[in-house]
């Protein structure tokens, strides 16, 4: 713990302890709200892509790779910001473990965003590189390990660093009031440690993946739209592949919008500290909603995954209906559908399968019949007589449908 007097002379020292106002009650209640949606949306997420062996794909991967990090996120930062509203104050090292963490899961999330914006940029502008390999999920298994030493990495100075700090400020009458913050930059490492480490923040997390992501997707669009103009007669085959294609890529890119979107402002509060001299009134009301944002962000990837994905949609209402809404092959409910899954997945399947069997014996019998009677009506025509050009077309019409007959 480090104290700032800036030689005060104090005479009693009050403890700070904040005033709950309208403020206060609103940024508890939608911090609250933010948790507990947030946890269960990610809870939920991540149950449909283990219990789903059909969604274990690449993407998917790195999906869950976001919930796992949005949950981290929701289950420490969360709690403890809704208690710094009530003057808890935390020991030191739920302070270094809380910066820490906040780091950890924002690195993860950032980077996992720009793998998955590279793994996309793959898929597309090199496809037949991602099939050609024998182990497809080995590379971003490593890649998801490479993520996380890394945001490990830049996160361990905010571990070593974060403290309790008492800043005192002078009240009247020769009294003084101690506040006291967790703060990630030790003042004895001096002022330019700690711009160092905002400009580091600002650069690692935001803005160099940000541009490598608009260049992976810059990339991409030359791709598709060349694509477009080479292969406008597509087969039906290729056109529903690059579709999916396309798809999948709309979807990654939502997600790091999203990202991007909700951590612009706490960056700009970096930039800010950096350049300002003093803090005025509105920044701290700009403040609290940029600090609402990040959280908020934990809780909106399973919310555009429904939006976007018809699939995802499907297994979320399946499980908030505990079964009701049966999931069918194309990733739509219905109320008559068999889930796929078990013994009335097979039982459904079998089914079908025998109607179509049926089916398909219905129309080669009809066929058949259909067959025999032309080929009873070019006989007795042949019998008849008649002219010699119906003659011969009555007679390779025979050839034609005993050919049948004997593939049949």
């Amino acid at each position: 713990m480090s104290s700032n007097t800036s030689n005060l002379s104090c005479g009693n020292i009050t403890e700070y302890t904040p005033a709950i106002g309208v403020q206060e009650v609103v940024h508890i209640s939608l911090q609250s709200l933010i948790f507990c949606f947030g946890l269960a949306g990610n809870l939920i997420l991540l149950s449909i892509i283990v219990s789903q062996r059909n969604l274990r794909t690449t993407p998917n991967l790195f999906i869950s790779n976001l919930a796992v990090a949005d949950c981290i996120y929701l289950l420490l930062f969360v709690p403890c910001d809704i208690a710094s509203n009530f003057g808890l104050q935390l020991p030191t090292v739920f302070c270094k473990t809380l910066y820490f963490c906040r780091i950890l899961t924002v690195g993860v999330s950032v980077y996992t965003l720009l793998a998955m914006a590279i793994d996309r940029c793959l898929a597309i502008t090199r496809p037949l590189s991602t099939l050609k390999s024998s182990r497809p999920n080995l590379v971003p298994r490593l890649g998801l390990g490479a993520i996380w030493l890394l945001a490990t990495a830049l996160a361990v100075p905010y571990a070593v660093g974060s403290h309790i700090e008492t800043n005192l400020h002078q009240l009247p009458h020769g009294n003084c009031l101690a506040v006291r913050s967790c703060f990630p930059f030790p003042r004895e490492w001096g002022s330019g440690y700690s711009r160092a480490m905002r400009i580091l923040k600002l650069l690692a997390y935001y803005a160099v993946p940000g541009l490598l992501t608009v260049l992976f997707y810059g990339l991409m669009a030359g791709r598709l739209l060349r694509s477009a103009r080479q292969h406008g007669q597509a087969n039906s085959s290729t056109a529903g592949h690059a579709e999916g294609r396309r798809k999948l890529a709309k979807l990654v890119l939502c997600l790091a919008l999203v990202f991007f979107i909700a951590w612009g402002p706490d960056h700009a509060i970096t930039l800010y500290f950096f350049m300002a001299k003093q803090v005025s009134g509105s920044f701290l009301r700009f403040k609290m909603i940029a600090k609402l944002l990040p959280s908020a962000y934990s809780a909106s990837n399973p919310v555009t995954l429904c939006i976007i994905s018809k699939r995802f949609r499907a297994h979320f209402l399946q499980v908030i209906t505990c079964g009701r809404r049966a999931v069918n092959e194309g990733g739509t409910t219905g109320a008559g559908t068999q889930y796929r899954s078990g013994a009335g997945y097979r039982t459904g399947r079998a089914g079908r399968n025998s109607t179509a069997l049926l089916t398909s014996v219905a129309v080669v019998a009809r066929r058949q019949l259909l067959l025999k009677r032309q080929f009873r009506c070019c006989q007795f025509a042949a019998m008849a007589g008649g002219n010699p050009a119906t003659t011969e077309k009555q007679r390779t019409d025979r050839e034609h449908i005993a050919h049948f007959f004997s593939v049949l």
